[in-house]
């Protein structure tokens, strides 16, 4: 097996990296070191999601391939506001992103426990999906990134340490 140096720019295909960005703040700060990275696929975990996010930006600039979403697990979980979801996963759509909703973390963010018994939406959605279910509109959303001849050229641009 031939060793590739990744320092002189070719940045392994199987090699993806990404960062979390859990609110704005935190996606104003790291995404732009993210960019920097010359990885065949970049990604964004954003979990837990305490906040609404806007990466349109980002998108714009091709410079995020896959989003992973989800709200946070636990005992004490601070609760996801669906809205931030909903938002996320429409930008991801809009701007051809690939878009993975993990979780909601517990059932008291999940949507449909504002409208049906808690034992009910256990069944509708059961925790297999994700911890406190993982039904966005009534289906999953799971999707994953596929490697491009134009990711796979970001790997062969010259790094500049």
């Amino acid at each position: 097996m031939r060793q590739v140096s990744w320092s002189s720019g070719h940045w392994p295909d199987n090699v993806w990296v990404g960062t979390t960005v859990e609110n704005q703040s935190e996606a104003n700060k790291r995404i732009r070191h993210l960019a920097a990275i010359p990885a065949p696929i970049r990604f964004l975990s954003c979990e837990p999601l305490l906040g609404p996010l806007d990466l349109t930006d980002w998108f714009d600039e091709g410079l995020v391939d896959w989003v992973i979403a989800g709200g946070e697990s636990g005992p004490r979980a601070r609760l996801v506001d669906p809205q931030w979801i909903y938002d996320l996963q429409r930008g991801c759509h809009d701007a051809d992103i690939a878009f993975f909703f993990k979780q909601w973390g517990t059932y008291r963010s999940n949507p449909l426990s504002l409208e049906l018994p808690a034992n009910v939406v256990k069944t509708i959605d059961p925790s297999d999906h994700g911890k406190g279910g993982a039904l966005i509109h009534g289906s999953i959303d799971r999707a994953f990134p596929i490697l491009t001849m134009a990711t796979r050229a970001r790997t062969l641009r010259e790094v500049t340490p």
